[in-house]
């Protein structure tokens, strides 16, 4: 009776060390200080412009994903205070908040954005006043009057055309086809673990 039970203790065990070894790993929440004074922010951010959202592009489907894959937003921009910012822009950010990302940005959305990096790789987050633009009263009575957008691009060489960035409405990529053989690998091991038990329990 102490054997089987001892037997079962240890299978228990095996099963709860494979659980955790394939189940998805929580994300530590991202944690941000106080937002700068709007001051500050024209002094160290590499552009400050107000926009509507006209495409989101979503972090390219991968075996492996992470929190900090980041999301595209094409915005068409109105007015801009910091920075030479096209008509069209496009800002990256995390595609969670557990990476400090702003999953919330919707189409046809206005936000005022602030935005960090180089000129042509330019990102955001939740740390910084990046806002609906309905928000944003007190950022707009302290930036006062902002200017036009430039016809300029901040797309790379070689990169996509703005215009033809994906939207949000388009279908969810699929899967990798190895997306499925690490919990499927785990069964599989569980099943032989039992089947060895049950052998030996046979031969005792």
């Amino acid at each position: 009776m102490l054997k089987r039970m001892f037997m079962l203790f240890l299978c228990g065990v095996f099963m709860l060390g494979v659980w955790s070894a394939v189940k998805p790993k929580s994300a530590y929440a991202c944690s941000c200080a106080a937002p700068p004074a709007v001051s500050e922010e024209l002094a160290r951010k590499t552009a400050i412009f107000s926009g509507k959202v006209v495409a989101v592009k979503p972090p390219e489907q991968k075996e492996i994903m992470s929190t900090a894959d980041p999301i595209k937003v094409t915005f068409a921009v109105d007015q801009v205070w910091k920075g030479e910012v096209g008509e069209k822009t496009v800002v990256g950010t995390a595609s969670s908040s557990a990476s400090c990302g702003i999953e919330s940005f919707a189409m046809d959305a206005e936000y005022i954005v602030y935005a960090y990096g180089e000129p042509d790789q330019l990102e955001t987050g939740i740390c910084e006043r990046t806002k609906l633009l309905s928000n944003a009263n007190e950022d707009l009575t302290a930036l006062g009057i902002g200017k036009k957008p430039s016809k300029l691009s901040n797309v790379a060489e070689g990169a996509k055309p703005i215009d033809q960035v994906e939207g949000s409405d388009q279908p969810p990529k699929e899967k990798p086809n190895g997306y499925f053989l690490i919990p499927i690998g785990g069964l599989a091991v569980i099943l032989v673990f039992v089947v060895m038990l049950l052998k030996f329990r046979r031969k005792t």
